[in-house]
């Protein structure tokens, strides 16, 4: 929006009349106060004075990729390949069921990033239930892996299984993806789309 008036230094002139000191520091304070609006804040009468998220370096919906063959499968099961319909890595093809399949997701290692989605391309061949589940693990001696986040899945189809709005705080854990199918036939993991918040720029991938 255009200001109410353009910005000098030289304001109030001399010569304006002592009985409209009070307009004058008005007009100024209107005069910064749509200043610090348009480039900084959203509203500098709020108490406090939050800064914009350009400013501040806030990222909010960020995404990140997790692609199927960066997953890997239980060195006890061989039945797996590194391709999808053909495409040569574009995803993990588990030819029965069997125990899970996990891959790492690496966030920054800080309690300032918030997952907030989580979506599961995955073709199934059959209605045996899948199981997409998150994990942490703190990085200490005997720390035990912790549930942040499951669904479970059993369309016979290409799909993307969406978490809907999810609230996980990172909290400095290292944190693994896993899909796990006990029954039926094969199936093929695409890929994992993670979308999260951090509320400075410098923590972000």
């Amino acid at each position: 929006m255009a200001y109410s008036r353009g910005w000098s230094d030289s304001t109030p002139a001399g010569s304006r009349a002592a009985n409209q000191i009070d307009d004058a520091i008005r007009e100024k304070c209107v005069d910064i106060h749509e200043r610090m609006d348009s480039t900084f804040a959203n509203d500098w009468t709020a108490d406090p004075v939050v800064a914009k998220p350009e400013i501040k370096g806030n990222v909010v919906g960020k995404r990140l990729y997790i692609p199927g063959h960066a997953f890997q499968v239980d060195s006890s099961f061989a039945a797996a390949s590194a391709y999808a319909s053909g495409a040569p890595f574009s995803g993990l093809q588990i030819n029965s069921a069997d125990p899970a399949i996990g891959g790492p997701l690496i966030l920054p290692p800080a309690s300032v990033v918030v997952i907030t989605k989580i979506r599961w391309r995955v073709t199934n061949v059959d209605t045996a239930a899948l199981s997409m589940t998150l994990y942490s693990v703190l990085f200490a001696v005997a720390a035990t892996r912790v549930q942040e986040h499951t669904m479970a899945g059993a369309l016979a189809a290409d799909t993307i299984y969406d978490s809907g709005t999810i609230a996980v705080n990172t909290d400095n854990k290292m944190l693994y993806l896993a899909i796990d199918k006990t029954s039926g036939a094969a199936y093929k993991l695409w890929g994992v789309e993670i979308t999260y918040d951090v509320r400075d720029c410098r923590f972000t991938v």
